[in-house]
C-alpha cells in the first residue's frame, strides 16, 4: 500500500491523492501523509477544496493535534462531515454544550438507515449526558 501511495503521490489522479492521503493517515503514516499534503496542497482542484480541508484537519486529529484540527474545522464551510467533526472536535475538548448543535445538524441530515446517523445519536447523547 505505501508504495502504491507514494506513486499516487507522484503522478496520481486527483481523486487517489486524496485515497492515498487517507490511507496514508489512517495506516499512521504521517510524515508522509504530510509530505504528501504539502506538496500537493497548492494544486487543489476547486471541486476537491473541501474534501481536502477536510483530510488536512483529520490529519491534525489524527497527530494528536486536536486544538489545530478544530480549528481548521472551524474555518471550513459547513457540511454534513464538516458539523460531525466539528462535534466531535467540541465534544472530546470537554465542551460537550459546544457539541451539541453541531453534531444535532449533521445529525439530521444523515439518514436514519446510515451508521453515521446511530453514531451521531450515540454521540449527541454523550454530549447531552456530560451537559
Amino acid at each position: 500500500m505505501l508504495d502504491w501511495c507514494q506513486r499516487v503521490a507522484e503522478k496520481g489522479s486527483f481523486p487517489d491523492t486524496i485515497l492515498a492521503l487517507g490511507s496514508l493517515r489512517l495506516a499512521k503514516q504521517f510524515d508522509r501523509a504530510t509530505q504528501l499534503l504539502t506538496r500537493r496542497k497548492d494544486n487543489v482542484p476547486d471541486e476537491w477544496h473541501a474534501v481536502w480541508a477536510n483530510e488536512e484537519a483529520a490529519l491534525a486529529w489524527h497527530q494528536g493535534r486536536p486544538d489545530d484540527a478544530a480549528r481548521l474545522w472551524q474555518a471550513q464551510e459547513p457540511s454534513v462531515p464538516v458539523l460531525f467533526n466539528r462535534g466531535i472536535a467540541e465534544l472530546f475538548a470537554g465542551k460537550p454544550t459546544e457539541a451539541r448543535a453541531p453534531l444535532s445538524k449533521a445529525v439530521e441530515q444523515i439518514p436514519e438507515e446510515n451508521a453515521w446517523h446511530h453514531l451521531g445519536l450515540l454521540y449527541l447523547a454523550l454530549a447531552e449526558a456530560r451537559s
